[in-house]
């Protein structure tokens, strides 16, 4: 299984955008996870590599 969560705020919205991949929206319609059902059908997930995301560092400060 494969989900894309983009923010940890809780979905109160889902929408299927093509087959088998559904959108998660939250309360203000913002995009909040990446559901491709089935994905292992046609994405090989025995090796997923992250390229250029940014990312942020949790300190005490900033959490």
């Amino acid at each position: 299984m494969l989900y894309i969560e983009l923010s940890e705020r809780p979905d109160v919205n889902s929408q299927e955008v093509t087959l088998d991949v559904v959108f998660d929206f939250d309360e203000e319609s913002y995009l909040i996870g990446i559901d491709p059902d089935h994905a292992s059908k046609f994405i090989n997930l025995s090796k997923l590599e992250v390229v250029a995301l940014p990312i942020r560092v949790l300190t005490g400060e900033n959490r």
